[in-house]
């Protein structure tokens, strides 16, 4: 090794996101005409309206298109854009960032996985696209087409794949839902990492009932997560011991809670993060309970509104991987409140009865007071 390529490779890498050339969950469609792309990208999107579904096209200089030639936004992440060529990777990425799901017309770029449509007209086609056929998931057969043709055979590589018939669209759509729309695993993440200037004590060690604090919040996300994690700074790592290798330590400081935040999602961007601070020590489990069962995936978030300022809470709060590359573009203009996030985010808000449960806790004071109300209204 080299001095330089030992220096190169002393950089810590980011863990990368399982994106396609266009997004998340990403599909071509090739094997037949355009407009039978076009049409059967409508009929999955009807199929399943409450997701946003990309797509992504070429400008078939026509007068009259399925989308009139121009780029198409139908509502927040349900967006079709129409390419005159194709956009480095990265800004392709980019404009599908809010998509559950891309769809890729085949006929003009490449997607990470493709669907064969066997229509023999397109044969030809097909077989000059024989390399963009790196990870076929299934073969459509148009309602003219009785088997799977020995060509379709031959440019996938005579795999076993599922074959679906245009007769008998809900079996495809119930193969398309569990191959490219399953929620993201959720994941767990205690935050600790605050200075508690105010509180004088780590408010993460306080024992409000029977256990430190950040031990209580953890066993509230116990039946609700996958895997729990907790969230520090790099100086408190030692601090915790029963968590070890469950231990996310800040990579972006001096931010608060988003580099925290941002910190879970460098370290898994593929999973979504119930995030839970350690001063709200009303949380209980029926509260958070009511988060993780009320999710929207579709969401850039799930949150709690306050009943009295109507705004999100970001800290009790589900954030899916989509959020990601939006944390850090709010972040790359200074703006560094996950609050701030939310409130210009497409976000599923959900409703208490009360603001109780997310009381924050800043000083001794607050406790106490908090701790007053909480026994006149159990008493």
């Amino acid at each position: 090794m080299t001095i330089l390529e030992s220096a190169h490779n002393r950089h810590t890498q980011p863990n990368k996101p399982s994106v396609g050339f266009f997004g998340r969950n990403e599909c071509a469609i090739l094997g037949t005409e355009c407009s039978a792309v076009e049409s059967l990208v409508t009929l999955i999107r009807k199929r399943f309206p409450a997701f946003h579904i990309g797509y992504a096209d070429a400008d078939h200089a026509r007068s009259e298109t399925l989308f009139n030639g121009t780029d198409f936004t139908a509502g927040e992440g349900k967006r079709t854009v129409v390419l005159s060529e194709k956009q480095n990777d990265f800004l392709s990425r980019f404009i599908f960032s809010s998509s559950d799901a891309v769809l890729v017309n085949g006929n003009h770029f490449a997607g990470k996985r493709q669907l064969i449509v066997a229509n023999p007209v397109k044969e030809q086609s097909l077989r000059k696209r024989k390399e963009q056929i790196t990870n076929p998931v299934a073969i459509f057969l148009p309602e003219n087409v009785n088997d799977v043709p020995e060509y379709i055979t031959e440019v996938t590589g005579g795999i076993d794949l599922p074959v679906f018939r245009e007769n008998y669209l809900e079996d495809f759509f119930l193969f398309y839902e569990k191959n490219f729309l399953v929620p993201p695993v959720l994941n767990g993440l205690v935050l600790t990492g605050g200075k508690s200037s105010r509180m004088g004590m780590d408010k993460s060690k306080i024992s409000y009932f029977d256990k430190p604090q950040y031990a209580q919040t953890a066993d509230l996300l116990l039946g609700c997560t996958s895997d729990i994690w907790l969230s520090c700074r790099e100086e408190q790592r030692h601090d915790f011991t029963e968590f070890r290798d469950r231990i996310i330590a800040d990579k972006i400081i001096g931010i608060g809670p988003m580099g925290g935040l941002i910190s879970a999602m460098m370290h898994n961007p593929d999973s979504a993060w119930l995030v839970l601070p350690c001063d709200m020590p009303l949380l209980d489990k029926d509260t958070v309970r009511y988060l993780a069962d009320h999710r929207s995936p579709s969401s850039f978030a799930t949150a709690f509104r306050n009943l009295e300022t109507g705004l999100p809470e970001p800290l009790a709060a589900i954030w899916e991987p989509k959020a990601y590359q939006r944390l850090v573009c709010f972040m790359a203009q200074g703006i560094i409140y996950p609050r701030e996030v939310l409130i210009q985010s497409d976000i599923c808000l959900l409703e208490l009865q009360s603001n109780l449960r997310l009381s924050n806790v800043n000083t001794p004071e607050d406790w106490e007071i908090l701790k007053k109300v909480n026994q006149t209204l159990t008493e």
